[in-house]
């Protein structure tokens, strides 16, 4: 008799091990499906207002829309900016492509020979560039 309690006690403690495991293997699968990296987490459309700030005051604003996709290239993006101004709308229409993995370096093409190169850091694509 007390190695049958013996036996059913070993058979419980596996039952709640596979489910601890089961649970756990769950919630890593949840997380590993919900933290997407760059540029994954930008693909689709996305609208909002842009504020203009010239030495920290706001100095206009203007309706945006982005969208992002993938393209049939591997490591290039659509990348494509719609600005609904009432005086001067415009689409700025850019590939994405990913330059140097381990740098995080992307560069923002506008297609006409000028490549931004942009660096990921905490998450945000930074670009530092002048215009004339």
């Amino acid at each position: 008799m007390e190695a049958l309690k013996h036996h059913t006690e070993q058979v419980t403690n596996m039952k709640k091990q596979q489910r601890f495991l089961l649970l756990l293997g769950l919630i890593f699968s949840i997380q590993a499906y919900a933290q997407k990296s760059f540029p994954e987490q930008c693909l689709g459309e996305w609208e909002g207002m842009m504020y203009i700030y010239s030495n920290g005051s706001l100095v206009d604003s203007v309706a945006t829309s982005f969208s992002a996709a993938r393209t049939e290239r591997p490591n290039t993006f659509t990348w494509v900016t719609s600005y609904h101004s009432p005086t001067q709308p415009m689409v700025k229409n850019y590939k994405l492509k990913l330059l140097d993995a381990e740098k995080k370096l992307y560069a923002v093409d506008e297609g006409d020979g000028i490549a931004l190169h942009s660096y990921l850091f905490n998450n945000k694509l930074y670009s530092v560039f002048e215009t004339q």
